[in-house]
This record gives structure tokens, sequence and C-alpha cells, in this order.
């Protein structure tokens, strides 16, 4: 299963929570992801049935943003609007993640099912504010096993009563 997006947006903001335009800030978020997931399922008859995996995702946005005075508020102090602050932030991030799921059908009615699923992710901020040389470059990777655990019971009337417990 492959998939490829882009998405571009042009997000203008009011952002001084009055009626006037006092301060503003535009975005214009360009957000690139790539997925690819490969999977391995059970296909015959029998109780049991199972799906492994692997998914891979690559993410990357791009945010131009200009923070700026409003026109009122120039107004208001008797000067030409300033120009905006331009402020670039820029996200990145890898995930690869392995996956296993097995139920098994206990009887006609019953059917337990278990998984399991281990996570990576590295995940890169980078924000520059041009009028300061500010850059705050950030770093962080996540890992972590989830598991769940299930138990479904059709009824004799085909309602489905089930219990799980899960972590993640």
């Amino acid at each position: 299963i492959t998939a490829q997006e882009t998405v571009e947006a042009f997000l203008p903001a009011d952002n001084d929570g009055t009626q006037l335009s006092l301060a503003a800030i535009t975005s214009a978020p360009i957000t690139e992801t790539f997925t690819q997931e490969f999977q391995l399922a059970s296909d015959f008859d029998g109780p049991l049935s199972y799906v492994v995996g692997v998914w891979y995702q690559d993410l990357e946005t791009d945010s131009p943003t200009t923070s700026f005075d409003g026109a009122d508020l120039a107004a208001l102090e008797g000067r030409p609007q300033r120009p905006g602050t331009p402020i670039n932030s820029e996200i990145k991030g890898e995930t690869i993640a392995g996956f296993a799921n097995v139920s098994y059908d206990v009887t006609d009615a019953l059917t337990l099912s278990g998984g399991i699923r281990y996570t990576e992710d590295e995940k890169f901020q980078n924000q520059t504010i041009s009028v300061f040389p500010v850059i705050n470059d950030r770093t962080e990777t996540f890992d972590e096993w989830t598991w769940s655990l299930k138990a479904a019971y059709t009824l004799a009337d085909g309602d489905l009563v089930y219990a799980s417990y899960d972590r993640g």
C-alpha cells in the first residue's frame, strides 16, 4: 500500500482577538507525506488467521509565516503599516513500525485476538525568525511497544459482546 500526498494552504488570521486589525499573521504551509505499507496476511480456511507487516512514513512541512501589525494599529498610531516579520518553520518526521495480529476462532461464537506493534519515530523541528537571528533546532526520537488482547462473542440473536485490553 503506497500513498503520496502534497497539501498546500494559505492561512490568514487576525490574531488580536478584536474587530480591529491590530495584529495579524499569514501562513502558507506545504506538507508532503509519503507512506508505504507491506502486509502478509493469512489466506486459508481454519480457525487461525494473521496479518504481519511493516509501515513507513516520511513527512515534511515547510511553513513560511509572516507576522505583522494590522492596518488599524498603524492608522491609530498615525504611521504607515510596517512590513511583516518573516518566520519559517520546518518540521520533518520519519516513522517505521512493525506489527502482527493473530485471531483464533475458539468456537463459532468466540474469537480471541492478540496484536503487537513496535513504532520508532524521529521528529525534527527548525524555526527561524529573520528579524532576530533566532534558530531553534530540535530532534527527538521516540520508540514504543504497544499491544492489544481481545475476546469477541456472538450471542444467539446475532449481537456481539466483546472485551479488549490495550496498551497504546
